[in-house]
């Protein structure tokens, strides 16, 4: 049957929807940026909030309730986004944190530095190798002058350990020796600490780059902070 909204539905609905349907939770910040660069800063937000409430009413997006966002993840205009048939029912942290940096990574690539040609977020991410099955929490493919970049991204909050995260280096260096040779080269592993505690994301760092050097294959891995992954990317 056909939908009675779509006739009603403008590209940058329709540019909206997609966006929260491939990254699963997206605050209304994150949507201002995304989709409301054009225009004055009150007339961006005024128009925001007006297309967010009626594509609600609609049903073509759903609303949790509102809650302060902050930090890395996207400023305090409270509300957050999903899609209407989403199982989800609260605030996923990590899940609007990997929102972060795909948002980053359009606002970087709006300079022309280089095209964000590919980003699918977990489980869209997922990659079966024979036995073997890869769950990169996103993976992404940047293109310049011809030339592209595939990476894997571990977002790590901070919470695993030395022995957790040699565990997935080992698991990553098992992928790499199955990849298909048609697929190109095997990405690049970047792990990206995330953590609003300052000192404890250094900590979280420091720990993974060691954990990374003490690897026979240490150079398939990357570790930086948040902040420095879409700078480090664009390098």
């Amino acid at each position: 049957m056909r939908n009675p909204t779509s006739g009603r539905l403008s590209p940058r609905d329709l540019a909206i929807i997609d966006s929260v349907r491939l990254l699963g939770q997206v605050s209304a910040s994150q949507l201002l940026r995304l989709h409301f660069a054009d225009g004055s800063p009150a007339s961006r937000g005024a128009r925001m909030r007006r297309t967010m409430t009626r594509l609600v009413s609609w049903g073509t997006v759903a609303r949790l309730p509102a809650r302060w966002v902050g930090g890395y993840r996207g400023g305090s205009d409270g509300y957050v986004y999903q899609p209407p048939d989403s199982r989800s029912r609260s605030f996923q942290d990590h899940r609007v944190t990997l929102t972060e940096l795909y948002v980053q990574l359009v606002e970087a690539a709006r300079t022309g530095l280089f095209d964000l040609a590919d980003f699918r977020p977990e489980p869209a991410s997922y990659r079966q190798l024979g036995a073997l099955e890869l769950k990169p929490d996103a993976w992404l493919r940047l293109e310049h002058d011809g030339r592209g970049r595939q990476v894997f991204i571990e977002l790590d909050r901070g919470t695993e350990s030395a022995a957790q995260i040699t565990t997935k280096l080992t698991t990553y260096a098992a992928a790499a020796r199955a990849w298909p040779a048609r697929d190109g080269t095997f990405p690049l592993v970047l792990f990206v600490v995330c953590h609003d505690l300052p000192p404890r994301e250094e900590h979280q760092v420091r720990l993974i780059a060691r954990t990374i050097q003490r690897h026979p294959v240490s150079g398939l891995f990357v570790v930086c902070p948040f902040g420095d992954a879409t700078n480090y990317l664009v390098r």
